[in-house]
């Protein structure tokens, strides 16, 4: 995953011990980042589509 987001100039970062079970990935580049996670559902890597605002966080 790192690997994937890196090529594209962008981040991502396994979380706790590094075992795969979750990540997270940061890209700012909208066209980029469909090209990411296009490559990732090629790996099984699943994404989950969040987005940052300055209200905090809900559930909707």
């Amino acid at each position: 995953m790192s690997n994937i987001a890196a090529k594209y100039g962008a981040v991502a970062k396994f979380s706790g011990a590094g075992g795969g079970d979750c990540s997270v990935g940061v890209c700012f580049d909208k066209n980029k980042a469909t090209r990411i996670i296009t490559e990732w559902e090629q790996h099984d890597i699943m994404p989950i589509d969040i987005k940052m605002s300055k209200e905090g966080i809900r559930l909707e």
